[in-house]
């Protein structure tokens, strides 16, 4: 009776220890869908933050090529290169976005 006790007891710890870890490394999965894109004067896009519901603020490195919104959306002003920042937490996320002028 003892042995079976102890082997259901280890039992219940190695599924305790395996969904712990898992859970933890779910929650460092923090990502952006794009690190890199290119866009045309007047285009939009939306980035998105996946794996967390914490709030999300966004920023432009320069408002005049790119900007962004609260939900994501990028709207490409004029030509350069320009970094959107997603601050979820203590983490911070970019993309660099450059615009290009229409053929």
């Amino acid at each position: 009776m003892k042995k079976v006790l102890k082997v259901v007891v280890l039992f219940i710890i190695t599924i305790c220890m395996i969904g712990m870890m898992q859970t933890k490394s779910n929650a460092s999965k923090i990502e952006i869908n794009k690190e890199k894109k290119t866009l045309y004067v007047g285009a939009t896009y939306y980035l998105k933050i996946t794996g967390t519901n914490k709030n999300i603020k966004w920023s432009s490195s320069n408002k005049k090529i790119a900007s962004v919104n609260s939900k994501g959306k990028v709207t490409a002003k004029k030509k350069g290169t320009t970094e959107i920042k997603a601050n979820v937490g203590n983490k911070k996320i970019k993309c660099t976005i450059k615009v290009k002028n229409l053929p």
